[in-house]
């Protein structure tokens, strides 16, 4: 998928589990993301996350094959919850949204994903209909307050996030700068 969509790999894969989780680069490629899952036993695939929710609300049909939704960056195991955790580029084209109509979802998205099967346990777009380039394609810092497993998570648009890693509820958001636009 990688070499017909002209992306490339821009980050190691993260074992989780006996499950290698990678993606490749490309939120501002004509290209459509995805998540890998592969055996790290076998080394054959396991399965394959669409970045790009296939759905009309989110996608107009004739955007969504090359609708961005990159995940250039490494990802995060949590062995506490068993989930994969990573977040993904912005829609493309980055600063023309009249292509794509809608939410545009799972871009500048976190995800939380089974390693196992590759099943979405959970989600929180960050910016709907990104027409800005503000990524949400960043690591999570994972924080365990009692009982509570919390995260961490910022993007470009210049919020701080936390929120449940088990469930994905928004716990809190506030500004990271003191100029946002």
């Amino acid at each position: 998928t990688a070499k017909k969509s002209g992306s490339n790999f821009t980050s190691a894969p993260t074992l989780a589990g006996e499950v290698l989780i990678i993606g490749p680069t490309g939120g501002d490629l004509a290209q459509r993301g995805h998540v890998f899952g592969i055996s790290a036993v076998s080394g054959e695939p396991m399965w394959t996350f669409d970045t790009l929710r296939d759905d009309s609300a989110s996608w107009p049909k004739t955007a969504i094959e090359t609708g961005g939704g990159g995940v250039w960056m490494t990802g995060q195991y949590d062995p506490k919850t068993d989930l994969f955790y990573i977040g993904t580029s912005n829609a493309a084209p980055d600063f023309d949204g009249s292509v794509r109509q809608g939410d545009n979802l799972y871009t500048a998205t976190l995800l939380a994903i089974e390693p196992k099967t590759g099943k979405l346990r959970w989600h929180h777009q960050e910016v709907p209909h990104d027409v800005w380039d503000f990524d949400s394609a960043y690591e999570t810092l994972m924080i365990d307050k009692g009982e509570r497993k919390l995260m961490t998570h910022l993007n470009k648009g210049g919020y701080v996030t936390v929120l449940d890693r088990t469930t994905g509820k928004v716990v809190n958001v506030w500004p990271l700068a003191k100029n946002i636009n």
